[in-house]
């Protein structure tokens, strides 16, 4: 289920998952999302500052109430609203031609889904899908840049579409005639 997803955004999962354990929950829940990104992603530690991940860490420890620690050893599952927020994440890697799903997508799915407590506490705390999509590394080169002029127009541009498409999923290239 995780091939498409970078190390980062892996790390960042895993790193929810030991919040939910720490913190007694049943599931994996958007406000563990959250707490992993705020623990993996540079872009998001360099959008909040350490003030305002400690204040969001209070307030998810205060919603949830006091739980025990539930085991390390058992598997969580992905709540229904975490499992929205990962398809909304690969849209987003598919909205701008990327292969792999990062950290930041991982945001801009909570930031997406509207019932969870993480995009919740994200929007509270100024971060939108706006911010957050500047932010998003670029393609590494426009496809107007690559192409040269002349004849070769047609080629040149189904070759880079080919490029940008990613490699498990054919590209749909028209020529015209």
């Amino acid at each position: 289920m995780f091939e498409r997803y970078s190390e980062n955004a892996r790390r960042s999962i895993f790193f929810a998952r030991y919040e939910a354990s720490v913190l007694g929950s049943a599931s994996i829940e958007t406000e563990h999302l959250l707490l992993g990104l705020l623990r993996e992603s540079d872009v998001m530690r360099s959008l909040i500052s350490s003030k305002t991940r400690e204040e969001m860490r209070a307030t998810i420890a205060a919603e949830m109430g006091a739980r025990a620690p539930t085991p390390a050893t058992g598997d969580l599952p992905l709540s229904r609203q975490s499992k929205i927020v990962l398809a909304y994440a690969v849209e987003e890697v598919e909205r701008l031609n990327q292969k792999h799903v990062q950290p930041e997508h991982l945001a801009l799915g909570l930031l997406r889904e509207e019932n969870g407590l993480g995009g919740r506490l994200l929007r509270e705390h100024g971060i939108s899908v706006e911010i957050l999509r500047q932010k998003l590394p670029k393609l590494p080169e426009s496809v107007a840049a690559s192409v040269p002029a002349g004849r070769d127009l047609q080629l040149a541009f189904a070759t880079q579409v080919r490029r940008l498409a990613p490699e498990d999923e054919p590209a749909t290239v028209f020529l015209l005639p």
